[in-house]
């Protein structure tokens, strides 16, 4: 995978967020879902209809891609649909970023109440999230409860960091290249966004 450095953009570890107007908000004509993420929005509105789930569906409107930024889950293809399926199902409730990069990206870190846009591999808005609860720690104090929560299926820290590790160094020369500094490296100081956040609105195709 490549991660090219956009404009109003800063990365989320296995997720990304675009401010309102840059090159991540939708304009094309929306695609076909793919079918993990049409499953599993079918999924959605059957346990909506029966009662046992607490989001409605909405239509986007102008103003609310305006009003709110985007957080776009890994690149567009499988994993941002295994991503993107795992929101909708509720099994993810925690993304991790590196501070670095909202920083380079002068991007305010979000805070308790801010809600974002979450879009499909086509960078069309899907549904609302919400964070509940925003925290800068060490690589190294990340803990299992985030681990679980980003529902990916780690049974353990060490899974977590291999993983997280392995998509941010996929593209640690630009990181490199944009901080002016070949030997920045990710080690156990290095400071991460945890970010916990609960499922609002799912958004009516």
């Amino acid at each position: 995978m490549n991660s090219p450095a956009r404009p109003n953009a800063v990365y989320l570890g296995l997720e990304f967020a675009s401010a309102p107007g840059g090159k991540g908000r939708p304009t094309k004509e929306r695609p076909r879902l793919s079918q993990l993420v049409r499953s599993e929005r079918a999924a959605v509105s059957q346990r909506r209809t029966r009662g046992s789930y607490g989001c409605k569906a909405l239509r986007m409107t102008e103003e609310w891609r305006d009003a709110m930024r985007i957080v776009e889950l890994g690149f567009p293809g499988e994993l941002r649909d295994r991503l993107v399926a795992a929101v909708l199902s509720g099994e993810k409730t925690a993304t991790t970023g590196l501070l670095v990069e909202w920083e380079l990206d002068s991007e305010p870190v979000p805070g308790a109440g801010e809600r974002f846009l979450v879009v499909d591999s086509a960078e069309l808005p899907v549904a609302v999230i919400e964070f509940v609860d925003v925290r800068v720690v060490s690589l190294a104090d990340v803990d299992i409860d985030t681990a679980k929560a980003e529902g990916e299926g780690f049974a353990s820290v060490e899974e977590w960091r291999l993983a997280h590790e392995a998509f941010w160094n996929g593209y640690a020369d630009d990181l490199r290249a944009r901080l002016g500094d070949q030997s920045w490296r990710l080690a156990d100081d290095t400071l991460v966004v945890v970010e916990r956040f609960r499922l609002v609105d799912l958004l009516a195709q």
